[in-house]
């Protein structure tokens, strides 16, 4: 009886710690954030007003 719930204790540490560690290394930086933003917005717009050449990524 104690093997199978060391093993689930086990499959539940390991089960919360790596969504915890793989969160904390996909972080982006704030300015990268907002560079994005600005450009999804850029490309939202131009593709609400149908402008195609503005729609085109030269960025």
């Amino acid at each position: 009886m104690k093997r199978p719930l060391l093993t689930a204790v086990a499959a539940l540490i390991i089960g919360f710690a790596v969504p915890s560690i793989a969160e904390a290394q996909n972080t982006v930086a704030p300015e990268v954030g907002q560079q994005i933003e600005a450009v999804a917005t850029q490309l939202l717009e131009a593709y609400n007003k149908h402008d195609a050449a503005a729609f085109v990524l030269d960025h």
